[in-house]
């Protein structure tokens, strides 16, 4: 996954005004060179999910569940963006930060499929969370990590925290433009800003041109741009 999150984090540098990026690793080391506003984070000894629960052996990482634990994580921030591993910014992405969330726990975009008039309708909104605005201030205020980190150990959710997510937050959730997570499961967009690789075999998107730029650019290239913005 580290090529995968290098190229990630790349891209969003080169097309956001961001000034901060945290990989949360399952060890201490991150095994490339990383410039100074990348953080990487060892939550290989967190203290929410045991490796004998419900939901760790997915077959994704058991990181996707940290999700749910973001408003502990990063106790002093209020909104912070989510992304998988898979997802690629290819335009300027600065206007997902301008977003109304309100009083909303966080934004996706909406699976037209899994949504109320779709073939396998689940609830009336359910989002695609690989690229997720999460209010922090809200989440913490309300205390919704908590039911939501119980609710992940308590029982097998076949999407793990994008499951519980949904479930929890129903009228509560901000339809996030789908131009941010152009995948296979959001609504069709003609002008994407973020492409998420969903769906699509790992061998199949990783030798994309987009995605080669992105992972064989220097760090200094990079920060060049980045600066230029």
């Amino acid at each position: 996954m580290y090529p995968h999150m290098a190229a990630a984090a790349k891209s969003v540098i080169c097309n956001s005004d961001i000034d901060e990026v945290y990989f949360l690793c399952e060890d201490s080391e991150f095994p490339y060179e990383l410039p100074g506003m990348i953080h990487v984070i060892d939550l290989s000894k967190q203290p929410w999910f045991s490796p004998h629960g419900p939901n760790f052996r997915l077959k994704w990482t058991w990181t996707t569940l940290l999700r749910a634990a973001l408003a502990k994580i990063f106790p002093d921030f209020d909104l912070i963006l989510s992304l998988d591993d898979d997802t690629l910014a290819i335009g300027d992405i600065s206007g997902i930060w301008d977003l109304p969330i309100g009083d909303n726990y966080f934004s996706a975009s909406r699976e037209p499929l899994k949504s109320k008039g779709g073939r396998y309708c689940e609830m009336d909104m359910f989002t695609q969370m690989g690229v997720v605005l999460y209010n922090l201030r809200q989440i913490r205020e309300d205390h919704l990590d908590d039911r939501v980190i119980a609710e992940l150990n308590a029982r097998f959710c076949p999407f793990a925290e994008q499951t519980v997510f949904n479930e929890m937050c129903q009228g509560r959730i901000l339809d996030m433009p789908s131009r941010y997570n152009a995948c296979a499961y959001t609504e069709p967009c003609d002008t994407p800003l973020m492409l998420h690789y969903a769906a699509i075999p790992v061998p199949g998107w990783k030798d994309r041109p987009e995605v080669i730029q992105y992972r064989d650019m220097s760090w200094d290239e990079v920060m060049r741009r980045h600066r230029e913005r």
